[in-house]
Formats: C-alpha cells, sequence, structure tokens
C-alpha cells in the first residue's frame, strides 16, 4: 500500500455537481460522461499511476473509481458517494480469462479470482479498514524479497486488510517478487541501494511512481 496525497476535486466533477437544482439531484447512477473521466483522471494521476492497494500500474482502462467508504455503506448519502477525498483508483483485480476447456468445460469465459478494491467489494470497518490515505498506512504491511506480504506484528487491521484485499494473492506475490529481484541484485553496494532507495520514492519524469514501489522501498532498507 502506497501513502496517496490527495488532490483538489476536479472542476469538472465539482462544476457538474452545483448545477444541481429542484428538478435535478447529482447521484452516483447519473454520474458519467466528462464529469466521471475527469475525475478518474485525476484519481489515477495523483497516485503516479499505481493502484492505491497493491501498487501495480494503472491507467484509466485498467482500473475502477474504488470508495474508501463502501457506496453500499453510504446508503441515501449521495453526497459521500460523490465526495473526491472518499474516492481512490484501485485496479480491476482480475488475471486474464481462460477459455479452455480444461478450465470451464462448457467454452464459456470464467474470470479468475480477484484482489483490491473488487475483491473487497462492500466490506468497510470504521476500526480496521486501512485508509491509503493514513500516513502510517505504508509501514503497516512487511514486504519481503520473494514477493510476500505480511501485516506487522501484532496490528490487526494490517492482517484483515491483507485478507480483505488479498495482497497476498499469488499472482501478486509472483509480480511483486519478479519487480524486486528485476531490480536489486547481489552486485549494488550500499551507495548504488541508496541511490535506487531513492528513485523508488519519487515520481519518475511523468509523474509516475514505479510498480510496486513500496515494496521495493522496503526491501532496499533492509539491505543498506
Amino acid at each position: 500500500m502506497k501513502h496517496i496525497i490527495k488532490g483538489d476535486e476536479p472542476p469538472k466533477l465539482y462544476n457538474w455537481k452545483a448545477q444541481a437544482n429542484e428538478n435535478w439531484k447529482p447521484t452516483w447512477d447519473n454520474f458519467s460522461g466528462e464529469p466521471k473521466q475527469a475525475t478518474k483522471t485525476a484519481l489515477v494521476k495523483e497516485q503516479g499511476m499505481i493502484c492505491c492497494y497493491c501498487m501495480k500500474r494503472i491507467n484509466e482502462q485498467s482500473s475502477h473509481i474504488e470508495h474508501i467508504i463502501p457506496r453500499s455503506v453510504s446508503g441515501k448519502n449521495e453526497a459521500q458517494k460523490l465526495d473526491y477525498s472518499n474516492m481512490l483508483a484501485s485496479c480491476q483485480g482480475e488475471d486474464k480469462e481462460d477459455n479452455s476447456p480444461a478450465n470451464n468445460g462448457n467454452g464459456k469465459k470464467l474470470k479468475t479470482q480477484q484482489h483490491c478494491g473488487h475483491y473487497r467489494e462492500n466490506w468497510y470497518d470504521s476500526v480496521l479498514y486501512i485508509s491509503p490515505l493514513e500516513t502510517s498506512c505504508e509501514t503497516r504491511f512487511r514486504y519481503y524479497d520473494d514477493g510476500k506480504i505480511k501485516p506487522a506484528p501484532d496490528d490487526l487491521g494490517a492482517e484483515a486488510n491483507t485478507k480483505k484485499l488479498r495482497l497476498d494473492y499469488s499472482l501478486l506475490e509472483k509480480n511483486r517478487k519478479k519487480a524486486i529481484r528485476g531490480v536489486i541484485t547481489d552486485e549494488l553496494s550500499v551507495d548504488d541501494l541508496r541511490l535506487l532507495l531513492q528513485r523508488y520514492s519519487e515520481r519518475d519524469a511523468e509523474g509516475k511512481f514505479r510498480e510496486y514501489c513500496g515494496a521495493i522501498q522496503q526491501v532496499i532498507q533492509k539491505q543498506i
């Protein structure tokens, strides 16, 4: 998980909501077109084009708008559903579909298991849920050079989020391991590692964080 610093509400979202009158109210169900697209663009950009939970690379097409307080929990509170400070960008959390007969036996497409926002669904616990907006969120998980993730010791919230977001999913572990070992090698000196740590702590020239940056940072810190 990467700490996210929220930016300002996109003007197109603000202006769309400002059109509310006695005959029309902005709701999540009529939230579409340019206001919604501008909102997703802003979310992805402010996150440096990585998923709010697993830190894999995302763009506007490979992500969805995630709510800190889920829409089902908000109920009839449309203002909360459309509150930019309640929105994040999560990856779709799906592997490629396997259409082989051996997999499904009936020729239909089956989606494999999910993680992050879609896997979380409507789960929310005001005590246990860890928001990426919390400054301490990064330190509540432990990453290892084999790609594995563990909750910080005695951290019930981190334990719950690891399960509810499925951050320990085997595909994520595999991808984190590949990213970590593709960057950190035995040949690197302490000075090399420090430079690498700085690089993975910052955005690149295009404003992007590097994929799985938080996991890579932790592994580097252990070796310095």
